[in-house]
């Protein structure tokens, strides 16, 4: 084997913040040692890696931590142990997906800080051929997927793991509203009411198991069709992407003692006063930041159970790395972006 690797680099070429210029002129093309695993740490082969909007903001220097001169991007992937350190818990020949935030193993994440998170800041990524990654920085492969459909799965799939965490065991007669596709939700037993400005999306959903579909611009007070759905109770969980620009209806939505996870901040970005509704009904406020490892070890049981599969939006090659960053800025792919490494 080789004693270097592919990997792209972000290196800030184009300052503008203008994401489609600057991901096309920071992402450079290298060859770079591939180290040897150390004390618990294994060296991976990267079979295919997912793409996230967040990696596109790493690339293109809109992520809130400085990044390193020279940082390979990306926090989603999926490959073969190839060779063992010290006292790892791994074997050559093990197919593992990649867990972003290692040091959090499970429970309350007291101590955990996001900073350390995969490919960003200073946290080299997965975009590359080869990887040293520590042991609990890798999870097992759902053995019903393939390596496209393993390296999507990581950061989105983890995060709704975790915002399914924010309430009681989710089981049939749970109600969950999500501005997005609910899929988990949906196998675990709960009725969910999926919400999205696109048609299109709102029927992926319904093929991953929403029962419910609200145009949100067709119904712009689209609060008042969830209690319609509900028959006025509300629903039970709320995942909000939106942050300021949605927050005051998805609390609207929810039942009385209800509970509102707050997974992003894509919407535009406003003052709101929440105090009084929330504390007149008794509503929680939780925010999601990453996952657990247990919440990555509770996706990839749930997938092999209900044999699920996530969808695939498009596919590059590792060479066209910059189009799939490009894709990815446009919005408007139905299912996950990968790149194929090997």
């Amino acid at each position: 084997m080789s004693s270097t690797t592919r990997a792209w680099q972000v290196y800030q070429n184009d300052t503008s913040k203008n994401f489609k210029s600057a991901c096309a002129a920071n992402l450079v093309l290298n060859d770079i040692p591939i180290p040897t695993p150390g004390q618990n740490s294994v060296l991976v082969r990267i079979h295919a890696v997912g793409i996230n909007y967040r990696d596109a903001m790493v690339v293109a220097g809109g992520y809130p931590l400085t990044t390193a001169p020279g940082l390979v991007p990306c926090c989603d992937g999926a490959g073969e142990v190839i060779s063992v350190g010290p006292n790892s818990v791994w074997a050559v020949g093990d197919h593992v997906i990649l867990n972003q935030s290692p040091d959090w193993k499970g429970g309350d994440n007291e101590g955990w800080r996001w900073t350390n998170i995969l490919g960003a800041g200073v946290v080299q990524g997965s975009l590359t051929q080869y990887k040293v990654l520590l042991d609990d920085s890798l999870v097992r492969k759902p053995k019903n997927l393939s390596w496209v459909e393993a390296a999507s799965l990581s950061c989105a799939g983890g995060t709704a793991m975790n915002t399914l965490d924010s309430i009681p065991a989710i089981k049939e007669g749970t109600t969950v509203l999500t501005q997005g596709t609910g899929g988990f939700a949906a196998a675990l037993g709960a009725t969910v009411i999926a919400t999205s400005s696109s048609d299109a999306k709102l029927q992926e959903a319904k093929q991953l198991g929403a029962s419910e579909l609200i145009n949100y611009k067709t119904h712009p007070d689209w609060h008042t069709e969830v209690k319609r759905l509900t028959n006025g109770r509300g629903v039970d969980l709320v995942a909000d992407m939106g942050g300021a620009s949605t927050i005051e209806q998805s609390i609207a939505c929810l039942r009385q003692g209800g509970t509102a996870a707050l997974v992003g901040f894509l919407g535009e970005q406003k003052e709101s006063n929440l105090i009084f509704p929330l504390v007149e009904r008794a509503i929680t406020l939780r925010g999601i930041l990453a996952m657990s490892r247990q919440n990555l070890l509770d996706m990839v049981e749930l997938i092999e159970k209900k044999d699920l599969h996530p969808p695939i939006g498009e596919v590059f090659e590792f060479e066209d790395a910059k189009s799939a960053f490009a894709k990815i800025l446009k919005q408007d792919v139905l299912g996950k972006i990968v790149i194929k490494v090997e």
